[in-house]
């Protein structure tokens, strides 16, 4: 098994015991944390999102893109800003807009 595999693997057991929800973005399936009413700072700029998802595999999800259709535990959204990437680069979050 790959690097990248144990640390998908390692992803999904953190966010499930978290609280993580399912991610379905086309073919694409993960788990990830649900954060509501967030604010992200990009620049020198404040931003105010309704939804973030965190601690998204930066490897399966950092080609989202703005418009794209994102279902999260059920529940329709789509993707406002393209993923930011966290820490050394292997998670990312993705601020959401609900349908």
């Amino acid at each position: 098994m790959s690097w990248a595999s144990r640390q998908n693997l390692l992803a999904r057991a953190v966010n499930r015991s978290l609280g993580g929800v399912s991610v379905l973005w086309g073919a694409v399936s993960g788990v990830a944390l649900l954060e509501q009413n967030t604010e992200m700072v990009i620049g020198d700029q404040v931003l105010s999102i309704e939804y973030a998802l965190h601690n998204l595999p930066a490897a399966q999800f950092g080609e989202m893109a703005h418009g794209d259709a994102v279902t999260v535990d059920g529940v329709s959204y789509t993707v406002r800003h393209a993923p930011m990437l966290v820490g050394d680069g292997r998670f990312c979050v993705v601020a959401l807009s609900k349908v």
